[in-house]
């Protein structure tokens, strides 16, 4: 913690950095229609310097010398415009530039010579808080943007976390979904345009989201009440003032059919409202017997202007989805994984049926004051629910005479989440050469789950003979048994959050971070499970963030960081006390750098993340648990996103990740944790051929090594040796096609039909593995139109 206090001292003598009177531009370029204007070159007449606008067409000149000059603005298809502007000594000017064509005619310009900048973004989401470039964050922030899942052929938020390094999904299926982030539990970590404190049922299609943010590490600007490795922040489709209207239909492997459609823009000229629409509908079959899967989903966004600076946002989203069938937790034969059929079904289609879905409302003010500050607030509600009839396999029982034994699972889950969020921003001046960027909020949310689960746990009722499985089990010999389990629970969580952060910027050059998070929590729980003096639970808990960041330049620059997060522990000990909150903390630094005028972004980060007050087996009282137990999670990652020529894309990760337990009293230290590999690498690569200005044809690689992952959970081992789970490496293609307002793609996955274990674990109390497999080799095809090109060309 001491080399925290550096920061302080540099604050001391102002002198240290350079004394020299120079002046800095800032601007933003837009359209008349009020759409900023990407990749604008602005230059000083006569003279080298300049800038290129980003995607929010903003753009900065810094080091120039006091007095006047002039600015000129060129973008292929416009006619060069020229500005006069006074330099003052050490001080920075601020101007805005209109440009004269519509934003539509921008894009059919420059919509082929921009192909690689919707690859790499330099700004988060607005629902991330932070109204900074990525690079001045001192913190890994990795993003995947539409245009990366769309080249990639990618259907949900599961398959999209390939693109981040250290992000791997550990469970669930088509619609629910666990992830571990740096070897630690970030179910709970999901949020959506930065609303959380949810349990997703339903996992979001790739047609409605705009992006996914993955924040590693702690984040207290988004949630304190969280696990330490990392949160997930989807971003959905929002209103748009550009027109838009694409429909997409997809076909695939085991009879995939889907049609989904984006439509978007104002009602007239002169309104102010926009809007945005997506709508989809999903049905497939499974690579196993009797599996089948069908979603749909409907987003629809409306944004009032009432001024310039005063807007609304109104938003829904409805996902309701249905699966049968399952091939979950297959046996080993003899010991060995990947001996049964691929085709081998656990449960038929008469006895399967999961059905989960999610109602989301948000609405969203903003009041832009200034230049300098800026006001949002938002509401949201969601709730949802998953319930499911399933016959699966029995964790218990080994297979015995060939059998395996299932058991019948019932379950009604339903949850909510209503949230309240303010949060204010801002930007002033201390002396000549330090800038002050100040964020404030208040979060406050009330949330709740009620689950009602019965089984028939540990009985020998539903016997699968694997040699030859005879399925087609009577519906009422399942509907009428005798459950041996019943479990019921009742949770209520509320909490207030106080944050404040103080970016500071000196001299252009050094950033420090420091910020501080006050959450007041209060826990309910009803459940069979949970003791009585553990029932209701307050939490008041401050969690710290210090960071430090050195620009070499705008685009390239170093960070160090020290955050902390908690989450509250519910379990059974001996003196009938409750447990004090797990606590995170993580140490990490790291390095950001663009090139190629922002085309291609590169990210390394190294870190370290230690949880204490993790629970561990009381060894004076079985049944009960102490809290002497810590985690500790360090590796490295690599992330490469962008085009490494005009032609050439790259999206690229490497992680390494040593995660394992560190203290506990029942003897499991140097256990790695459930699930985590120590090595996870992904590779894309997609080679444009760009015919003309109307459309052009791509090919693309796919790779993904997945290493060695535990498949021990900490809860049910007894002192075996470490098992892992076999290290795989998949290969995939795509060829896509595009021409005027058409697209066409092709991806074909698992080229080499690699037989695989997805998920898994080793059963230490039967001996056995259960693994879930892995896709064989499969398909997708796309097809697209955007009807706005098609209604301009008659």
């Amino acid at each position: 913690m001491k080399l925290f206090l550096i920061p302080f001292l540099l604050l001391l003598p102002s002198y240290v950095f350079s004394n020299e009177n120079n002046g800095t531009i800032r601007g933003t370029v837009s359209t008349s229609d009020g759409m900023p204007a990407a990749f604008v070159s602005v230059r000083i007449e006569n003279s080298g310097k300049g800038d290129i606008t980003d995607d929010q067409g903003n753009f900065e000149i810094k080091k120039l010398s006091p007095g006047n000059c002039i600015l000129r603005f060129s973008l292929l298809g416009y006619v060069d415009s020229t500005i006069n502007v006074h330099i003052k000594q050490n001080e920075t000017t601020f101007i805005t530039v209109q440009l004269d064509q519509t934003y539509a005619e921008l894009k059919k310009i420059t919509v082929v010579a921009n192909l690689d900048s919707k690859h790499v973004e330099i700004k988060p989401s607005e629902s991330l808080r932070l109204n900074l470039p990525l690079n001045e964050i001192p913190q890994n922030i990795a993003v995947v943007t539409h245009q990366t899942m769309a080249d990639q052929g990618l259907l949900s938020t599961t398959e999209a976390t390939r693109n981040v390094s250290g992000v791997e999904k550990i469970n669930g299926g088509l619609n629910d979904y666990s992830l571990i982030i740096r070897g630690t539990d970030a179910t709970y970590n999901v949020v959506r345009n930065g609303v959380g404190n949810f349990w997703w049922n339903q996992q979001e299609d790739a047609a409605m989201l705009e992006k996914i943010e993955l924040i590693k590490g702690p984040a207290g600007f988004m949630m304190s009440e969280a696990e330490p490795g990392g949160i997930v922040n989807i971003v959905t489709k929002q209103p748009s003032k550009e027109s838009i209207s694409n429909i997409n239909v997809g076909f695939g492997s085991y009879n995939m059919i889907r049609l989904t459609a984006d439509i978007g823009g104002t009602f007239s000229k002169s309104s102010k409202f926009s809007y945005r629409f997506n709508a989809g509908v999903h049905r497939q079959n499974r690579s196993f017997q009797f599996g089948t899967a069908s979603r749909y989903f409907v987003c629809a966004a409306v944004k009032y202007d009432l001024t310039k600076k005063i807007s609304f946002t109104a938003e829904y989203n409805l996902m309701k989805a249905e699966t049968k069938g399952n091939n979950t937790d297959l046996p080993s034969i003899d010991g060995k994984m990947l001996m049964l059929p691929r085709n081998f079904a656990v449960a038929d289609a008469s006895t399967d049926k999961v059905a989960p879905s999610d109602n989301y409302f948000r609405i969203h003010f903003k009041h832009i004051f200034n230049d300098n500050w800026q006001l949002n607030a938002q509401l949201a509600y969601i709730d949802g629910s998953y319930i499911f009839h399933w016959l699966q396999t029995d964790p218990s029982l080994q297979v015995t005479n060939d059998t395996l034994y299932r058991y019948v699972n019932h379950e009604e889950w339903r949850n909510f989440s209503k949230v309240a969020q303010f949060f204010f921003d801002g930007k002033f001046k201390t002396t000549a050469k330090i800038e002050h960027k100040l964020l404030l909020g208040i979060d406050c949310y009330s949330a709740g789950t009620d689950d009602q689960i019965k089984d028939t746990y540990g009985q020998k009722k539903f016997g699968l003979y694997i040699p030859r499985p005879q399925y087609y089990l009577p519906v009422d010999s399942l509907r009428n048994t005798q459950f041996s389990d019943t479990f019921y629970q009742k949770v209520r969580f509320n909490n207030v959050t106080i944050y404040l952060q103080d970016h500071i910027k000196i001299a252009e050059k050094l950033v420090i971070t420091l910020a501080g998070h006050f959450t007041h929590a209060t826990f309910y729980d009803t459940g069979t499970s949970v003791p009585d003096y553990q029932k209701n639970n307050i939490y008041n808990v401050v969690t710290p963030r210090m960071g430090l960041t050195w620009l070499f330049t705008k685009d390239i620059s170093i960070y160090a960081m020290y955050d902390q997060s908690f989450a509250p522990e519910i379990a059974p000990v001996y003196n009938h006390t409750p447990l004090r909150p797990l606590t995170g903390s993580d140490i990490e630094a790291g390095m950001k750098a663009y090139f190629f005028d922002k085309k291609l972004n590169i990210n390394f980060s190294v870190f370290q993340i230690t949880k204490n007050n993790t629970l561990s087996a009381d060894p004076a009282h079985p049944g009960f648990n102490i809290q002497t137990g810590q985690v500790t999670s360090k590796g490295i990652e690599v992330d490469i996103n962008g085009n490494i020529t005009h032609s050439l894309t790259i999206a690229g990760n490497y992680a390494y990740t040593d995660a394992r337990i560190t203290k506990d009293s029942s003897g499991l230290v140097g256990l790695r944790i459930f699930g985590t590999p120590d090595h996870y690498a992904n590779l894309w690569l997609k080679y444009i051929v760009l015919h003309h200005k109307s459309g052009g044809l791509s090919f693309a690689i796919g790779y993904q090594h997945m290493g060695k992952r535990s498949a021990v959970d900490p809860g049910w081992a007894s002192g075996d040796p470490v098992n892992y789970l076999p290290v795989y490496n998949l290969f995939d293609a795509a060829l896509s096609y595009s021409i005027n307002r058409f697209n066409i793609c092709l991806n074909v996955y698992n080229l080499t039909n690699t037989d695989y274990a997805a998920m898994g674990y080793f059963n230490s109390a039967i001996k056995e593995w259960r693994y879930t497999p892995g896709e064989p080799i499969n398909f997708r095809l796309s097809i697209g139109i955007n009807l706005v090109h098609l209604k301009k060309s008659k």
